[in-house]
Parts: C-alpha cells; structure tokens; sequence
C-alpha cells in the first residue's frame, strides 16, 4: 500500500513540474517572439545595429533552442534517464517534497 501511495505522490510531482514548466516555456517565447516582431518591424536608431543582434542572438541561441530541445525530446535514452534519476532521489528521499 505504501508503494501505490508513493507512486501517486511521484505522478503528482511530475505533473506539477509539467505544467508549471510549460507554462514558463510558452511566458519565454511569447515574450522572446514580441522582441523579434518589435525588432524586425520598427525602425532600428543608427549606431544600435550591433546591440540588437547580440540581443537576438543571444535570445535565439540561448533561450530559445534549449525551450525547443526540451520541448520535443523524445529520446528513449533522456526518457530513461530522467526515470532512473527520480528513482535514485526517491531511493535517497532527496528530491523535491509535497505536502498535502
């Protein structure tokens, strides 16, 4: 009985994780398409060119594409890994707690 309780708790916590990741993902690419619609569209002042490429840059490169990676992994071998990892901290009561 202790085991199915356990595994609610887990399903719970990687459905809060879910939700509230996603929801931060989509908070970033919303704002991150704002600043390229702002920056492809409006008139860009003489001498700011370089600034807002190393900001786009930056923003595509570094926030973007690692959204993207986690959004459509599918990789059986990150899919193992993430449930062995949550097995190890399950096994060492490491990890994130939830109180109901």
């Amino acid at each position: 009985m202790p085991e199915a309780k356990l595994e609610e708790r887990k399903e719970k916590i990687v459905k809060r994780r879910n939700y509230f990741t996603m929801a931060f993902a989509m908070i970033i690419m919303l704002l991150v398409a704002g600043y390229l619609y702002g920056v492809t569209f409006s008139t860009i002042p003489e001498g700011n060119e370089r600034v807002v490429d190393t900001i786009l840059g930056f923003l595509l490169g570094s926030v973007i594409s690692p959204i993207i990676i986690w959004a459509f992994r599918s990789s059986k071998a990150q899919i193992d890994k993430e449930n062995a990892e949550l097995e190890i901290q399950q096994l060492t009561g490491k990890g994130d707690q939830i109180n109901d």
